[in-house]
Formats: structure tokens, C-alpha cells, sequence
């Protein structure tokens, strides 16, 4: 006990380590003045280096630094084994960094910030309140609810104008023209429905329907909107004193109110009788009812000869149904005789659809 036993007290059976120990410092410290005396309170090692002093016991590593010292202990990492120290979750209320901190991995589970900035953050799943993004590149977009004043799908050839309630879809030339428009479509609150354009800005269509000089001959299905029959003979033909028909034709008429629009010309020859002219009537019949009947037609004066057209017209609205229209023809004469001819027969029917 290098003669320390003599004078240093022992724990006391039951003695708490804190009483022992209040009862050895005092105990100790007299002893190592005994050794040391009271001139020199410090006890040093053979390289001069104080290891014990009233303030208490200093250790020396190997390199001559400080390890122990009063009120200082150093523990290097490698000095402990594997597993010894375990790092406990830290509760931190507030943590104020002034500059910058550099953190390799970390798990936040709650973070309240003011500025954040980041090159590159990988997050699992991150709700966001409201945010301001300059250019944002997403794989894959869930969302219940978008807003924005204007989108570009694709280009800016295919716009969805949210504050205008559009669609817009224009084409790739110089100067590009908006060929599609989808939703509002003027200031009123029914105003909604389509816009389409040709290539020179010309509309076709839209809310009201089609637009001036859109629709052509070919754009239509067969007999979509005429039904056109028509019948033709060249030889000539007696005309009579009384009614004959001259040229007939059948035709069938598929809506109520459809027109049928009729037409009779032929050319006449008419020898009139020495002493009296001769004159040619004629009239458009449907079944056995005259639609029109004109007078002189044709006419040669007494004695004389001439060749003549006869073109008479008329708008009919039958109904639905099969129906035959006739041009009927007669010559009229003071006295005979006088010789008329009809030649060149041609009558055309045609259903005019609304």
C-alpha cells in the first residue's frame, strides 16, 4: 500500500460509497503531503510531468497528450469496444445552425422550416400545403384537383385555357391558326360549345351549326338532298285541239315537306291556216289536277309558219308519295286547217329537301 495503509481509513461494513469517500479524501491528502511536504504539492513522473496535484490525478497517453486530468476526461472511439456506446434519441426543442449544416443521413419525422434549400431531395412521401415551383419534371401525376389559368399539352399548339374555359388546338404554320376552339365560346352564360376553322381561318363550324359556303355537292350522301327524275323524246309528236299529254314522269317524294320542282320545254312547229292563226296552251299536271295552265305558248298568225319553245315551270309540295307529273299540250285554231308539232320533249322532276 506504499505505507498508505497505515493511515488511509477502511469502508466500514454498510458504509455508503459517498461517506467512505468523504472520510478518505481528507485522509489521502495528508498522506501525500506526508511524502510530498508542504513546499511541493505535486507529484511528478520521471519525464517531469505532474500526475498528481491537489486539484487531483492526470493520466499521459503514450504520446504526451493529456488522456485524464481534473475536470477533463478523453476517450478515443478506438478505445472502446464494439458496441459499447449506443446513441440514444435526441430530443432537441430547438436547434439553431448560423451557417450550414452538412448532414450525411438523416430521419426527420417532423421538420418545421423557414427557407429550405436542396440540389437534390429524395423524399418518400412529402405533403405540401401550397408551393411555388419553377420547372417541375413528374414521371407520374395522381391528383383530385388541378388549378391553373392555362396548361400546354405537349406544345403550345394544344393549350387547355382554364380562365377561358378552352380548349385550343392550332396548326404548324408560319403563322399558326386556331383551327379547334372547345367550351366557351362568348361572353353569355349559355355561350359554350364548338369552334372549328379551315386552314385560312375560315369557320365551318360551330355552336349554331355550319358555317356560309362550308358545305359541297360531294360532301353530301347520295340523294341526301334531291331525288332529280326526268324523261326525253326528240320525235315529233301531233298537237291536237284538244289535250294530249306530251311528256310524263314518276317520282317519289320522301318528306312532308318536300318541293317538287317541275320543268317542261320542248320546240314547236306550228303551220297556221290561210285564213286564221294558230296557238299552242299548254299545262303541268299532277295525276289529274292542274297545277298551271298558260295560254299561248306558242303562236303563228294567219297563213304563216314558225318554230317555237314552249319552257313552262312550277314548285309543287304533294306530301309523301308516289307521284306522276304530265305536260299536256293542245292547239287552238279559228278554223282548219292548221298543223302543229311538238319535238324535243324533255319534262325533270326534282325532290328539293329542307
Amino acid at each position: 500500500m506504499n505505507g498508505f495503509g497505515a493511515v488511509l481509513p477502511t469502508r466500514g461494513p454498510g458504509e455508503s460509497a459517498e461517506a467512505f469517500l468523504d472520510r478518505l479524501m481528507p485522509a489521502l491528502e495528508g498522506a501525500f503531503y506526508s511524502i510530498t511536504g508542504p513546499a511541493a504539492a505535486n507529484t511528478y513522473d520521471s519525464q517531469g510531468r505532474v500526475i498528481l496535484s491537489p486539484a487531483g490525478h492526470t493520466v499521459y497517453r503514450d504520446d504526451g497528450s493529456v488522456a485524464i486530468a481534473p475536470n477533463v476526461i478523453q476517450i478515443d472511439t478506438d478505445d472502446l469496444a464494439e458496441g459499447a456506446v449506443t446513441l440514444a434519441q435526441t430530443d432537441i426543442p430547438t436547434l439553431v445552425l448560423a451557417n450550414r449544416a452538412v448532414i450525411g443521413d438523416a430521419l426527420v419525422l417532423n421538420l418545421l422550416a423557414g427557407d429550405v434549400e436542396a440540389v437534390t431531395a429524395k423524399i418518400d412521401n412529402l405533403e405540401v400545403n401550397d408551393a411555388n415551383v419553377a420547372n417541375m419534371s413528374v414521371t407520374k401525376l395522381l391528383a383530385g384537383t388541378i388549378g391553373v389559368n392555362g396548361v400546354y399539352v405537349g406544345s403550345p399548339a394544344f393549350e387547355l385555357a382554364g380562365a377561358d374555359r378552352q380548349l385550343r388546338v392550332k396548326d404548324t404554320q408560319a403563322v399558326p391558326v386556331t383551327r379547334v376552339e372547345l367550351g366557351r365560346t362568348g361572353a353569355g352564360s349559355a355561350d359554350y360549345g364548338l369552334r372549328v376553322r379551315a386552314a385560312d381561318g375560315t369557320e365551318i363550324l360551330n355552336a349554331n351549326g355550319l358555317g356560309v359556303h362550308v358545305v359541297g355537292t360531294g360532301n353530301l350522301a347520295y340523294a341526301a338532298a334531291t331525288a332529280p327524275v326526268s324523261a326525253f323524246t326528240q320525235l315529233q309528236s301531233t298537237i291536237w285541239p284538244w289535250w294530249t299529254s306530251a311528256q310524263s314522269v314518276t317520282i317519289t317524294v320522301t318528306e312532308p315537306t318536300s318541293i317538287v320542282y317541275l320543268s317542261f320545254v320542248c320546240s314547236v312547229a306550228i303551220i297556221s291556216d290561210p285564213t286564221a292563226d294558230c296557238t299552242v296552251q299548254g299545262r303541268l299536271m299532277r295525276g289529274g289536277y292542274a297545277l298551271v295552265t298558260t295560254s299561248n305558248v306558242a303562236f303563228a298568225p294567219l297563213g304563216s309558219g314558225s318554230y317555237q319553245s314552249v319552257v313552262m315551270s312550277i314548285n309543287d309540295m304533294p306530301g309523301v308519295g308516289t307521284w306522276t307529273y304530265s305536260a299536256d299540250l293542245q292547239s287552238v285554231a279559228v278554223a282548219p286547217p292548221s298543223t302543229c308539232l311538238a319535238q324535243a320533249k324533255h319534262i325533270f322532276a326534282v325532290e328539293l329537301k329542307r
